[in-house]
Order: C-alpha cells, then structure tokens, then sequence
C-alpha cells in the first residue's frame, strides 16, 4: 500500500495553522495600534487554514483520480512516467520541491550579501523559470515581475512600514 505523504502534509499544516492562531489569541498590546502586533500572525495563520484545505482537497482528488487510474492501465502509467522523468527537464520537473527548496536556501545566504533587491529579483527569476519547466513560458512577463516585483516591496516597506532591508552591494 502506497503511502500518500500529500494528505499529511495537508493535515499538518492544518494542524499549524490552528496552533499558530490559537498562540496568536495570548498576544497582547500596550500600545494604542489600530491592528495591532497579533494581526499579521492571525492573518496568516487564516491564510495557511485556508490553503491547508485547498491542498487537502486537491490530495483527496488525486487519490480518487490514481485509484480509477490503477484499475486499468498500470503498465502505460509506469512508461509514461518513465518518459515523462528523462532529460534535466523531466528531472526538474520531478523534484520541483527539492530544487525549490535549495534556492530559498541560496535566496536566504545571498539576501545579506547582494542585498534585498538583486536576491530578490534573481531568486524569483529562477523559481518562475523553475516552476515553468513543463509549460510555454513568457518571458516578458516574467522578467516584468523579477524587475516590478522585488522594487514595489522594497519601496513599501522602507517607505511605508520603515523597516531596514538589506541594501547589499547597492550601498
């Protein structure tokens, strides 16, 4: 029996999402802010909820769609997939999680370094490309978003929120 790892990741952040929220009700503020410093925690707490069930729906159909599916062509699934995995891009296309997970690691270390706006750009430009491995891409567009993207943060949270990002080699 296969085990499906997505309905438990599903349920975990689940799971996360109520802990996080239930955590976030024992905040409290001496300050008079209108939102507060337990607003952002809520929110996305609700957010990850939410997304929790989506994913959690979305398992639950692939389960349905691969019991139907293993009733009668098992042999033509094995080559598909076969063909499907061949190449760099097949193999990218198999371990979107892994790669995706080593460029926010690489996005992370390099922040400091290149600071807010080249990290930034590069990361998103590299897991737009990355998460479009096994579709027409639009180039324009995404180069639009690594360039708009990482400025329109930059300008809202210096110029609005005032925290400090890292300006990294552009001084």
């Amino acid at each position: 029996m296969k085990k499906n790892y997505g309905l438990i990741a599903a349920a975990a952040i689940i799971l996360f999402s109520v802990y996080v929220y239930v955590n976030t009700l024992t905040i409290t503020s001496t300050a008079n802010a209108a939102l507060g410093p337990a607003f952002m925690p809520k929110l996305v707490a609700v957010i990850l909820f939410i997304l929790g069930w989506l994913d959690l729906l979305e398992e639950l159909k692939k389960k349905k769609a691969a019991a139907k599916e293993e009733s009668g062509t098992e042999a033509a699934g094995e080559k598909t997939a076969v063909a499907a995995a061949a190449g760099f891009r097949g193999l990218l296309a198999a371990r979107v999680d892994v790669f995706s997970s080593i460029l926010l690691l690489c996005y992370v270390f390099s922040i400091k370094r290149l600071g807010f706006l080249i990290a930034s750009a590069i990361y998103m430009l590299l897991q737009m490309l990355l998460l479009t491995v096994n579709t027409k891409r639009n180039y324009i567009l995404i180069l639009f978003m690594t360039i708009v993207v990482p400025g329109i943060i930059y300008f809202g949270f210096v110029k609005i929120f005032y925290p400090m990002l890292p300006p990294g080699i552009l001084g």
